[in-house]
């Protein structure tokens, strides 16, 4: 495999449990229903672990989830990035990334690793995925924030 996969979507409840979707990362998944059963839901969910400004849930999932994430595979480095649904608020910014050769999906929201927040989660995530070479971003910032 030499690209990213996404091979898992949590979704961790209130109540300390948890929903996990898994696909298949060599396959192609084709994910059908009928309107309204929760499909864009799916892609909000990839759309907001990936630091989208927000996530479009109904109030009532957003009532019993407190955090989703998605696991990504490439080669043999996996990567599990988790961010908390705001019950005040359309995004977030505490998020955990945890990235190692065999990253587990922890039971409940207790177990997630890797605190941190989403400015430094999208400068990890754009090198990680090759968008950008660390140390060209931080000329960049140093350069362009002032």
């Amino acid at each position: 495999m030499s690209r990213w996969n996404i091979s898992h979507i949590v979704y961790y409840s209130q109540h300390g449990q948890n929903r996990i979707l898994e696909f298949d990362p060599g396959n192609v998944t084709i994910i059908t229903g009928a309107s309204r059963t929760g499909k864009t839901y799916i892609i909000e969910t990839i759309d907001y672990c990936l630091c989208s400004s927000s996530i479009d849930l109904s109030n009532l999932i957003k009532k019993k989830v407190s955090f989703v994430g998605i696991k990504l595979v490439k080669d043999n480095t996996e990567l599990l990035i988790a961010r908390e649904v705001s019950q005040k608020s359309s995004s977030s910014s505490k998020m955990f990334i945890e990235i190692g050769n065999s990253v587990n999906i922890p039971d409940s929201v207790d177990g997630l690793k890797g605190s941190i927040n989403e400015s430094q989660a999208r400068t990890l995530l754009a090198e990680r995925f090759g968008l950008i070479n660390f140390k060209d971003y931080e000329e960049y910032a140093a350069t362009y924030s002032r």
